[in-house]
């Protein structure tokens, strides 16, 4: 009987987490669950698997736009040659990362010291807020508009695909 209980639960948590998702709004209990299985996916060395979050930085905008798209996705196309990537290595630790790839051969600008971020949540009438903080303090910090999962483009690719929608607040 216990365990039937803990699978009602388990399953009332799961469907509360896809409403969300699909309602847009985003709790942080379920923003750190989704980055949680990035960092998981990616210690368990399944070979199409990433974890870092891209951002299509061609217009080298990154930096000065006020909404930015990160895509967890494995299956999805890319079809630009600069990204910015926040690359998960250790729970809510990440390290941003310019990429330029259609360069031959493919290289990445080496991560400075301040590129090493800690990924702070704070929630504020009831919107969420990603805050990136470096050893210098706060670098930047984002309004969560959305998190959406996707379908992956192939039925056998992975199905960890979502696209973050992020609003600049400082």
């Amino acid at each position: 009987m216990i365990g039937s209980k803990s699978l009602k639960v388990s399953f009332l948590i799961v469907i509360s987490f896809a409403f969300s998702i699909a309602q847009g709004q985003v709790s942080k209990i379920e923003m750190q669950s989704v980055l949680q299985e990035t960092l998981m996916k990616y210690r368990n060395a399944v070979s199409n698997v990433t974890n870092s979050w891209r951002y299509d930085n061609t217009n080298d905008d990154y930096f000065v736009r006020d909404t930015i798209t990160l895509s967890s996705a494995r299956s999805y196309t890319k079809n630009y040659c600069k990204e910015i990537r926040w690359n998960f290595y250790e729970n809510e630790k990440l390290v941003l990362e310019n990429t330029p790839e259609c360069t031959e051969p493919p290289t990445m600008l080496a991560p400075k010291k301040e590129d090493y971020l800690d990924l702070l949540f704070t929630e504020k009438n009831g919107a969420l807020y990603l805050m990136l903080k470096n050893s210098e303090g706060i670098r930047d910090t984002f309004k969560v508009l959305k998190l959406q999962k996707n379908k992956p483009v192939l039925v056998e690719e992975s199905m960890f695909d979502y696209t973050l929608y992020l609003a600049r607040e400082n």
